[in-house]
Order: structure tokens, then C-alpha cells, then sequence
């Protein structure tokens, strides 16, 4: 699904929850991995104050396998990045500008109460909720 410095992203099936998984490899190297359980706890906790599951990517488990951090996520559709590139960079309806920020800003400030702050925000770090991609109505629609 993805590759960064970190490690890589890999869509599974998880046989017990019968459910397709994401699921993020860590590289096993000492400050990766050190990086990964500290994101392991912020996961948690966002978890835990997050009842509906709405506003933040949700953490299912994470286990260590050969030294390598696993950490299992639901399964989201595209990056904000990739939903982009898709739709050849075409401007937004302002519709749907509004709808973004609305629900960004409300995990960022869902995230301040609880004393975190988001580090890396950008295009490939924010997912839409469906693997299915909408295509963007072209310009001549709103003239």
C-alpha cells in the first residue's frame, strides 16, 4: 500500500476478524522501532477517548515479528496524496474543500484536547474513509 523511510504499508487479510487490514512493518532498527511504540501509545490513546472511531485512524493490535514492529490499522481507502494524483491535481468544489477541512481540523483539535500535537501533516498522511474513489466534476461544472 505504501513505502517510507519507517518501513512499509501492507494490506492484509486478518483471518480471525475476517477483515482486510492495514498493516504498518516498522524496519527493525533500534530508533524506528523505539519511534513505533511511541506511536503505538499515542495510537491507544486516541483509541480510547475516540468512541466512535470516527476522527483518527484506528490501531486493532501490534506484535513484534523478527524484530519488526507490526502495527495493525483498519483499513482505509486512498491518501488525500493519492485521491489528488487520481483526479490529475483538478481543483476541489468548494463543497468538498469545506467538507475536508471540516473534518481535519476537527481531528486536530480532537487531538489538542488531548494534549498531542500532529507533527507531519500532509496530503499522503490524511485518508479518505473509502477505497472507492469519486472523481472530481471537471471546472466547465461550476462556470
Amino acid at each position: 500500500m505504501g513505502e517510507g523511510t519507517f518501513g512499509r504499508v501492507l494490506e492484509c487479510w486478518d483471518r480471525e476478524a475476517r477483515e482486510h487490514v492495514a498493516i504498518k512493518v516498522v524496519r527493525s532498527i533500534s530508533k524506528y522501532r523505539s519511534a513505533a511504540m511511541v506511536e503505538i501509545d499515542v495510537l491507544n490513546l486516541l483509541a480510547k477517548n475516540d468512541k466512535g472511531g470516527s476522527r483518527c485512524v484506528q490501531i486493532r493490535r501490534w506484535f513484534d515479528y523478527r524484530n519488526h514492529i507490526c502495527i495493525v490499522f483498519e483499513k482505509l481507502g486512498p491518501s488525500l496524496y493519492d485521491f489528488l494524483k487520481r483526479n490529475k491535481y483538478s481543483p476541489f468544489p468548494l463543497e468538498l474543500v469545506r467538507e475536508f477541512g471540516h473534518q481535519l481540523l476537527e481531528s486536530v483539535a480532537y487531538m489538542h484536547d488531548l494534549r498531542l500535537i500532529h507533527t507531519d501533516l500532509k496530503p499522503e498522511n490524511i485518508l479518505l474513509v473509502s477505497s472507492e474513489y469519486i472523481k472530481v466534476p471537471s471546472n466547465k461544472a461550476f462556470v
